[in-house]
């Protein structure tokens, strides 16, 4: 009886040391992903708000930039092509040119 009793109390005492190791090795882990830093991050809506307010609008400016560089060298090229002595080509360009210089 207290072999079985004794027994019975190794068995819970390794139990509960590997619980003990689990729990442990959990909380290295959360620790090491900044949980409790995402969780504060997330609890609060105003913050979140405001983070995706001024992610678009850098977004936007961004592709406003982008697109204005774009369209410039667009418009360079085209430029250059209607510079050149290609009868028709040149022609249509330089019509695009004049079109777009006239709504500037």
């Amino acid at each position: 009886m207290r072999r079985r009793r004794k027994k019975a109390e190794n068995e819970t005492n390794r139990r509960i040391t590997l619980l003990e190791k689990s729990v442990n090795s959990i909380g290295e882990k959360l620790e090491r992903s900044h949980f409790y830093d995402y969780m504060n991050y997330v609890s609060d809506g105003k913050r979140i708000l405001r983070r995706a307010f001024w992610t678009g609008v850098l977004k936007g400016m961004g592709s406003a930039v982008g697109f204005t560089i774009l369209g410039a060298v667009v418009v360079y090229f085209l430029h250059l092509l209607a510079k050149s002595n290609l009868p028709f080509l040149a022609d249509f360009i330089s019509d695009l040119i004049d079109i777009i210089e006239k709504n500037k």
